[in-house]
């Protein structure tokens, strides 16, 4: 199981997902105030919250989703047309983190400057690493089926 390309990638994927849930992904500065983008609320860089998890539970959701769905398509590994499925929509849940990301800088809560770190595009580079894991399952369930051919 671990010795394939494809779970090597997908570990990858479920680690750098991981991280989205210690860092902060983005910083907003209204007026003189700076306000970080984390997982569980929006906060004052004192540790004040202001704005509490339902106005970002679409973000929450589809962070733990992301990683639910990862961790169980690296078990998955004999089931190789479901390990396709499960991480193409995994892709395309990943991709929608940094889709909510720009929501809230531009027409959600926050509207002013803002910087985002290296955290921002770590669903970016688990999508790539996702679609590489989805490319070693195609070819792996293309040798299991030629090798079905032979017998």
């Amino acid at each position: 199981m671990i010795q394939r390309k494809q779970t090597l990638y997908l570990l990858g994927a479920l680690i750098l997902n991981s991280l989205l849930f210690f860092f902060p992904l983005a910083t907003f500065l209204i007026g003189n105030n700076v306000f970080e983008l984390r997982f569980s609320e929006i906060v004052f860089t004192e540790g004040e919250a202001i704005v509490e998890a339902p106005s970002i539970i679409a973000f929450q959701i589809l962070l733990v989703l992301s990683v639910l769905v990862t961790l169980v398509t690296i078990f998955l590994y004999k089931k190789r047309p479901l390990q396709i499925r499960l991480s193409v929509f995994n892709a395309i849940a990943m991709l929608g983190l940094p889709i909510l990301v720009f929501y809230f800088k531009t027409w959600g809560i926050v509207s002013d400057t803002s910087s985002f770190g290296f955290v921002t595009i770590l669903p970016l580079v688990s999508t790539i690493l996702t679609f590489a894991a989805v490319k070693n399952i195609i070819k792996d369930e293309a040798l299991v089926r030629s090798y079905d051919r032979i017998r």
